[in-house]
């Protein structure tokens, strides 16, 4: 087998057709989990070239598709006449990284054996991943080459002698041969496993997972109180109102560094119209977010905390033009936000709960988040998202007008749908 560069990679279905990889009953696929297309080509190829090494038979990349959960890639696999395709998926787990190695059978759709491999960085998990793939299925790969050869082996003889109960010696030691001395002092550790179910269409291997872009229309209650004592310069000493509220919500988020950093912004505006005697306008409420995210992998659930800055506005009626009319008038509530919450998955959904809380200098405006965003459909390369879930947003804050002040406290609570791009 020839080296792939990366430009004919991504130029796969270009170079290849299902009737020039059919003459290879082994593929590769690319890895799943990692940043770059570039590197997940990249270690399959190395993969492949591995086993081809080994049984001095032709190994095939699986090229030229978008998939982006194991289901598909073996799809991919069985219209371009492949017998068996080796999958790898990555994910950060805790304070390490592990890789899922799979080997499946193209005609049927199941999954014949898998593995799990641990190391401590992600470069050293790469470095073994080629020389383990191929020990820890040597049997299957064997077996799909002699099946090949023999020409004798029906399907339902092989799935029968290749769903055994025999337990297959992993990587144990820590490094396999040919591994770099640096990559040997990293301890790896082997994990093997049932045959998974077959996995179904999800956005990402990772919750939140590389660039979304969304957009969403809140609605909901929006409930206002003013109080001041004396009441002065304020047009009473208790305002109130309610109204419902539309939101217009947009947003984008990216994550790096392996899905362990994700930034992000967010810019809404909910406007809404009032009557005060002579006065009638309409008002808005403004709120942009720009901020970052720090990640921790806790057994299956990413608890996330990090820091923004929020720019939000709170509203206060008032007398104007020295007591002759009366009015509204905005109030700044920018400042640092200080967020928490986790993320998951979740009926192939990623889920996020967050509390954020912004100070200017004292806690001014508080928000609770729950969204739920899924994939509808793949779109050249990107993939079409919906969104929804709900909000409670609470902003309380001291509002001073002519030596004069009033407290003044409004809720907003809401639910929201949208839909958004996936890249």
């Amino acid at each position: 087998m020839k080296k792939i560069s990366s430009l004919p990679i991504l130029l796969g279905s270009m170079l290849y057709s299902p009737q020039s990889l059919a003459q290879e009953s082994i593929q590769i696929a690319k890895a799943l989990g990692l940043s770059k297309l570039s590197e997940s080509y990249l270690l399959s190829e190395q993969i492949a070239e591995s086993i081809q090494e080994k049984t001095q038979t032709p190994t095939g990349i699986l090229s030229g598709n978008s998939c982006t959960e194991v289901a598909c890639q073996v799809d991919k696999a069985k219209e371009a006449g492949a017998q068996m395709l080796i999958t790898v998926e990555i994910t950060p787990v805790k304070k390490k990284y592990r890789a899922t190695i799979g080997f499946h059978n193209t005609e049927t759709g199941k999954t014949l054996y898998s593995k799990r491999v641990f190391n401590a960085s992600l470069a050293g998990l790469k470095e073994i991943l080629p020389e383990t793939a191929y020990s820890s299925g040597q049997k299957y790969i064997d077996r799909t080459l002699e099946s090949k050869t023999s020409d004798t082996i029906t399907t339902e003889n092989t799935e029968t002698d290749w769903f055994d109960n025999e337990k297959e010696e992993g990587v144990t030691e820590g490094v396999a041969e040919g591994v770099t001395e640096g990559a040997a002092e990293e301890s790896t550790e082997t994990e093997e496993m049932p045959p998974p179910p077959a996995p179904v269409l999800t956005l990402s291997t990772l919750p939140f997972e590389g660039l979304r872009v969304r957009s969403s229309l809140k609605l909901g209650y929006y409930g206002y109180n003013q109080r001041s004592e004396e009441a002065r310069n304020f047009i009473s000493p208790n305002v109130e109102f309610q109204t419902v509220l539309p939101d217009i919500q947009i947003e984008a988020e990216y994550s790096l560094l392996n899905n362990m950093i994700g930034v992000d912004v967010h810019a809404g505006i909910a406007p809404f119209g009032y009557s005060l005697q002579d006065d009638t306008s309409t008002q808005t409420i403004t709120d942009l977010k720009v901020g970052a995210r720090y990640r921790y992998v806790l057994d299956g659930i990413t608890v996330e905390g990090g820091l923004a800055y929020q720019a939000s506005n709170g509203i206060g009626f008032l007398f104007t033009n020295n007591r002759t009319s009366v009015g509204s008038s905005t109030k700044d509530l920018s400042g640092v936000a200080l967020r928490t919450g986790f993320i998951t998955q979740a009926s192939n959904m990623d889920i996020r709960l967050e509390v954020c809380e912004t100070f200017a200098p004292i806690p001014v405006h508080t928000q609770i988040n729950l969204l739920v965003e899924g994939a509808l459909a793949p779109m050249s390369g990107m993939t079409l998202t919906f969104n929804g879930g709900a909000g409670l947003d609470l902003r309380h804050f001291d509002f001073e007008n002519q030596g004069e002040t009033a407290d003044i406290f409004d809720l907003q609570a809401n639910v929201f749908g949208g839909a958004g791009l996936k890249f």
